[in-house]
């Protein structure tokens, strides 16, 4: 799990720290995060999501090599390719991290920008860091060497742009491999990260060799950065994002990658009937009109196809009606619950606006009743002050802005408040007693009408 995210100049952020950290030995499962609109909620999961896609970027770039050496064609005619112009701009988007390392600085800012991420994994604690400005220029990863807590790789480019690189020998342990991963370093990183580097190899060579010269606490770590769930809000349209990749062949604690519809081994059966059982509980108790929920299964050849359905009084009789029936904010809630429920077993879950499109009693029945089973990590960013009522204060964190636009990161419990039973914080919350909400006076439309009108009238007149 996570235990905290320190920025510095990335987007609107000049210094800024999201602590995790529940006690000195325990971290938070949930995180429930407010601020004003455009206080910064999205550029945090936008830091995450900057994180898993410099890990990604070089493996990327490679996929998308062979797939233009597969077509054949000349660069020429793939240059007048709309279509594969499209996918190669949107390709440049998703993954081009030297493109994206651009869009993460703040504005106006010539200082580098610097993502700290500190991490629990294996009962030991570590940390991934990266400093860029136009290009990498610092990255190292601080976690076990042996039994001990030790950097097991830092690249670093000194004052006049000479690249120092300290592998730790315990880490790589062939001299011979220590020595071409250098090399390697040498021809792709500060476009690329050392980590993206080590993912490239481990696809391109076979797992014992992989296994017999890096160490396999660096391996964890990289499963780790690699394995975030990951939804950003873009116009409404909020998906779920999971790599899909495994850098080792550890069995992942995932439930279904879709809950709606999908294929499983007939030996994780029983997770199916876990996720059935959920569904049925949630629906059944949030709608007065569906009275049961089931997939539909057949097996084949090992493997278990399924698909929901859902069981609907209507008219006075049951009806059973497949999801892809369901009106969309049924399906927008299936969305929302899938990685939830990954969340709830094991998995690192953040979100943008959980609750776009979805109404706020549901979003706050379905956090309420699993905040105490998230056995992984869920972090979502959040305007629903319902779930203020419902969730405990040590998940709820607010984005502040002081005059100067400085913002900090403020847990609930950071506040010296001895809130009685007697006070609601949602509306200690509301009355502006934390801050973090914007401050809103009376809009005159009729001033706002008429100012338009007078305007349009006098632009006729010059007009004629």
């Amino acid at each position: 799990m996570y235990t905290y995210l320190k920025l510095k100049n990335f987007k609107s952020f000049g210094e800024v720290e999201l602590d995790l950290k529940k006690t000195e030995q325990s971290i938070k499962k949930l995180a429930v995060i407010y601020g004003e609109n455009g206080a910064g909620k999205t550029n945090l999961v936008e830091a995450f999501k900057f994180i898993q896609d410099s890990l990604l970027s070089l493996t990327y770039s490679r996929i998308l090599e062979k797939e233009i050496m597969s077509k054949g064609d000349s660069l020429e005619e793939l240059e007048n390719d709309e279509k594969f112009i499209r996918a190669l701009q949107n390709f440049k988007r998703r993954f081009a991290i030297n493109i994206k390392m651009e869009d993460m600085q703040t504005i106006g800012q010539t200082e580098d920008t610097e993502i700290e991420i500190g991490f629990s994994l294996n009962h030991a604690e570590g940390i991934y860091y990266l400093r860029f400005g136009k290009e990498i220029k610092e990255e190292k990863v601080y976690y076990l060497v042996g039994k001990y807590r030790k950097e097991q790789f830092h690249l670093i480019k000194n004052e006049k742009g000479e690249l120092i690189q300290n592998l730790n020998e315990k880490i790589f342990i062939d001299s011979k491999y220590k020595n071409e991963l250098e090399t390697e370093i040498k021809k792709y990183w500060g476009k690329n990260t050392f980590l993206s580097i080590i993912i490239k190899e481990i696809q391109e060579k076979n797992k014992k060799y992989i296994e017999e010269n890096i160490s396999k606490n660096l391996l964890d770590v990289i499963e780790m950065l690699i394995q975030m769930n990951i939804s950003l809000d873009r116009a409404g349209n909020n998906v779920i994002r999971s790599t899909g990749m495994k850098v080792k062949n550890a069995k992942k604690n995932a439930l279904l990658i879709q809950i709606e519809r999908g294929e499983i081994d007939v030996k994780d059966a029983e997770k199916l009937t876990i996720c059935e059982e959920f569904l049925r509980k949630f629906f059944t108790q949030a709608y007065s009109e569906i009275k049961d929920v089931k997939y539909m299964k057949k097996e084949e050849d090992g493997k278990i196809k399924y698909m929901l359905y859902f069981y609907k009084m209507i008219h006075r009789k049951i009806v059973k009606i497949s999801y892809l029936k369901e009106s969309a904010g049924t399906l927008r809630i299936l969305k929302k619950l899938a990685p939830i429920i990954r969340a709830a077993l094991g998995e690192f879950v953040i979100i943008d606006e959980i609750d776009n499109g979805v109404h706020d009693l549901l979003i706050r029945s379905i956090l309420e009743s699993l905040q105490d089973k998230i056995t992984g990590q869920l972090i979502i960013t959040t305007h629903n002050t319902l779930l203020l009522e419902a969730l405990n204060k040590s998940s709820i964190y607010l984005i502040l802005t002081d005059y100067e636009g400085n913002k900090t990161i403020n847990c609930m419990d950071d506040y010296d408040l001895d809130i009685q039973k007697n006070h609601n914080i949602r509306d200690l919350y509301l009355r502006g007693v934390f801050g973090g909400i914007p401050f809103v006076k009376r809009i005159d439309f009729d001033e706002m009408v008429t100012d338009l009108e007078e305007g349009i009238k006098n632009e006729e007149e010059n007009l004629d």
